[in-house]
């Protein structure tokens, strides 16, 4: 037969670890809560009409996947890639990756450099800004959005991967786990 004072004692227990978790939360916002941020982008337009076409074909293929919304956004990363170093060949390629992200903020808490709306979804595009690829319009727009503390690699989105080579977009590889 269990004791009244053993219960008590281990009721009070409880009682005194649950006052601890919560002060220790309540005291350290930052450990389970999102920072408030910022920024403004300018509106960026495409020039290469190649770029248009993936755009429809990624979106395409998104819409089949079981996380895909009209609120989907996508990053575009574009940049510089030196090949053929060692046979002194200097050429500069430029590479685009395309990933699509259900979660604005994370795409916003990695400081693109600006973002177009293409299809009901943005696209945000951080790296190098090439004219070929890409024109400044005068219109900013401001995001707010919260920061998150950690940022965790979701592989349930897809990746397509471009070279982009005299004028031209190349299909290189796509990551995906949607089919």
């Amino acid at each position: 037969m269990i004791s009244k004072s053993f219960t008590k004692k281990k009721t009070s227990l409880k009682h005194i670890t649950f006052i601890i978790l919560f002060s220790i939360n309540w005291s350290n916002p930052s450990y389970s809560q999102k920072k408030n941020e910022e920024c403004i982008l300018p509106q960026l337009t495409f020039t290469n009409h190649d770029l248009s076409l993936i755009l429809d074909s990624v979106i395409r293929f998104e819409q089949k996947c079981e996380y895909y919304n009209d609120s989907l956004t996508f990053s575009l990363d574009v940049r510089y890639m030196n090949r053929n170093i060692l046979q002194n060949n200097y050429h500069n390629d430029t590479v685009i990756l395309i990933t699509s992200i259900d979660d604005i903020s994370i795409t916003l808490g990695l400081d693109p450099v600006g973002f177009f709306k293409y299809d009901k979804h943005f696209v945000f595009v951080w790296g190098s800004l090439s004219d070929v690829l890409f024109r400044k319009s005068d219109y900013n727009r401001k995001f707010f959005f919260k920061k998150p503390e950690i940022i965790m690699n979701d592989d349930r989105f897809s990746m397509w991967l471009y070279q982009y080579n005299n004028g031209n977009l190349i299909f290189k590889h796509k990551g995906t786990f949607c089919e």
